[in-house]
């Protein structure tokens, strides 16, 4: 008798879908030993979702497209802000994320069409998506209720007639526990230590550059931070773009660090991860009194799964181009593109006014980007969201990165570009594969 065809699970795509995926066709897997039971969770999953925010108060689910076989996610990430697709004047971005419980975002804007710029944020840890209005007021509240079967619900509690744009990032698998958190940084060279309950493998961060609830009119600050620890080795890098206050003509700013979890403009003051234990880890303040900052963060323990935090060089020509420096075949990748030519460098010309968040999980690909133009006056600033890998605007809205995913590869991705600035770019990066 020949022996049973055992089929994997892929979760409910079909074939062109598993091919994009897993860069292979899908094939029959011949074994009479250590038969996967039908229906096991993997390890490891990551999916994207996007969606339009109801423009009335009350409840809302958002779930993965294609009768996907995710199941019950045990944390999510929300990206957000004020575009359905097309640019969209002013400025509005928010980024958060929950563990199932607890829920935090940060948001900030920066309003167009101003004679002297006009920029705000703020921090909330009962909600999980804001959309900023102008200096300090906000426009759409959002808080999380569930996470239910391929999805999660989302509550909304104010609203207005312009309609929010969300990337939901959904993250799960047997083998992946959560923590989410609102963290309190140190003094200049102070380390404090901060208790998930969890080793941390995967650090995601978010600095308010003030208190929690404390809604300030002052520069739009967009701080987003990406690490890994593999039980060794601590990987580190973040990007910073600013939206500066009451200036007569643009004057963004933007610093990408390959080695810091958040650094200021000009390296005014970093902070550095350290000491992860299976309980806690560490942040040291450099370079400045960090005291009166919080950080929201989503910290992750993924198991076997594996895990690349760094800084990546985009393409400087058009066609495929290979991420290979993950070193493993990922399942998610999330990229913080810019315009800049050099880490660890404080730019404040055109190069700084274009910032992006991009998510794909080899089927769904979202891209957020936002600009403010530099020495525009009044002042240029927008929000635009697209369905692509990367989808990255100059600071003047112009098209500088465009790009669809292709496949994964055994050590990265492929992405194919279609339209690229000609020079290499330095996007912070992360990505998530199963063992």
């Amino acid at each position: 008798m020949s022996p049973p065809i055992l089929f994997p699970n892929w979760g409910g795509i079909n074939d062109d879908e598993y091919l994009k995926r897993y860069g292979h066709q899908l094939v029959p897997i011949m074994s009479s030993r250590k038969r996967r039971r039908a229906g096991a969770s993997p390890s490891l999953r990551v999916g994207v979702i996007s969606g339009t925010l109801r423009t009335t108060t009350g409840a809302q689910t958002f779930t993965l497209p294609g009768g996907s076989s995710f199941g019950t996610p045990v944390a999510a990430i929300v990206i957000g802000g004020n575009s359905q697709g097309a640019i969209q004047a002013h400025l509005a971005r928010s980024f958060g994320a929950t563990d199932g419980t607890n829920q935090w975002c940060v948001w900030d804007d920066a309003e167009d069409n101003s004679a002297s710029t006009d920029t705000g944020r703020d921090g909330r840890t009962d909600e999980v998506f804001v959309q900023g209005n102008v200096a300090g007021d906000t426009a759409v509240e959002a808080n999380f209720t569930a996470f239910v079967d391929n999805g999660i619900t989302l509550t909304v509690g104010k609203t207005d007639a312009s309609p929010a744009r969300l990337i939901i990032i959904l993250i799960g698998g047997n083998e992946v526990s959560a923590a989410a958190g609102v963290a309190s940084l140190g003094a200049l060279g102070a380390t404090v230590t901060v208790e998930p309950g969890l080793q941390t493998n995967v650090l995601i961060a978010k600095n308010l550059h003030t208190t929690f609830a404390a809604a300030i009119a002052a520069a739009a600050v967009s701080h987003i931070g990406l690490a890994t620890y593999d039980g060794t080795t601590i990987r580190q890098c973040c990007a910073n773009h600013t939206c500066q206050d009451a200036q007569l003509t643009g004057d963004p700013a933007l610093t990408v660090d390959d080695d810091k979890l958040l650094a200021a403009n000009a390296a005014a003051w970093t902070v550095s991860l350290g000491n992860i234990t299976d309980t806690e880890f560490d942040l040291t303040s450099n370079g400045a009194d960090l005291s009166g900052h919080q950080i929201g963060y989503l910290a992750l323990n993924i198991g076997s799964n594996q895990a690349w935090a760094g800084v990546v060089d985009s393409p400087a020509a058009v066609g495929d181009h290979d991420f290979t420096e993950p070193g493993f075949r990922p399942v998610f990748g999330l990229m913080l593109p810019t315009m800049l030519t050099a880490v660890d460098s404080d730019v404040v010309d055109e190069t700084a006014g274009a910032f992006g968040v991009a998510a794909f999980d080899g089927i769904n690909d979202w891209c957020y980007t936002w600009t403010d133009e530099d020495a525009a006056d009044p002042s240029n600033t927008s929000s635009a969201v697209s369905n692509k890998a990367i989808d990255l605007n100059a600071d003047d809205q112009s098209a500088a990165f465009d790009a669809t995913f292709s496949q994964w590869l055994s050590n990265g991705a492929r992405l194919n570009f279609t339209a690229v600035p000609g020079t290499a770019r330095k996007w912070p990066a992360l990505f998530l594969g199963r063992p």
